[in-house]
């Protein structure tokens, strides 16, 4: 057994997890929360991308609304990582083997760090609607789209 999957058994013993899951009162407000604050973080990283290639507010810098939408970013992730966490403490093993699950991590690693690294230093660069800021946003856009539909489907095929 790998460290991480000892971790999760261990996890799922904890009080906490067998609280959470063995109590809807706890587990019905939990998604919510953790639905609106995810909702948050791709609307955000969507409008963000979306002012890159120029689609909604072109009289803004991107590099200004870039700034705005990242508060809104790690605000969201802040709340979804803390509620997802907690949902998942009752079964921690199984989303470890789950192929959707691993998609979306890999998603929201990708599109965390392409809208904070690259997709940010270019709208910061750019003057104008340049071809490198479309470019950046429109594979911001498709990171976040991407990670949208991966977790419609861990919900929906979980």
């Amino acid at each position: 057994m790998s460290e991480l999957q000892a971790l999760a058994s261990w996890v799922e013993t904890t009080s906490l997890a067998q609280w959470v899951g063995g109590n809807v009162w706890v587990i019905a407000p939990l998604s919510a929360v953790h639905a609106l604050a995810f909702t948050l973080v791709i609307g955000a990283g969507l409008f963000a991308s979306l002012r890159s290639i120029g689609v909604v507010l072109p009289s803004l810098q991107a590099s200004d609304v870039q700034r705005s939408t990242n508060r809104g970013i790690v605000l969201g992730l802040s709340v979804s990582v803390a509620t997802g966490l907690l949902l998942l403490s009752p079964r921690a093993t199984s989303a470890l083997h789950n192929g959707l699950f691993q998609l979306k991590m890999l998603l929201l690693l990708a599109a965390t760090t392409v809208h904070f690294g690259w997709h940010a230093r270019v709208a910061r660069r750019a003057a104008t609607d340049d071809r490198p800021l479309k470019f950046a946003g429109t594979a911001s856009l498709s990171l976040w789209l991407a990670l949208a539909l991966a977790a419609c489907a861990f919900i929906l095929f979980e």
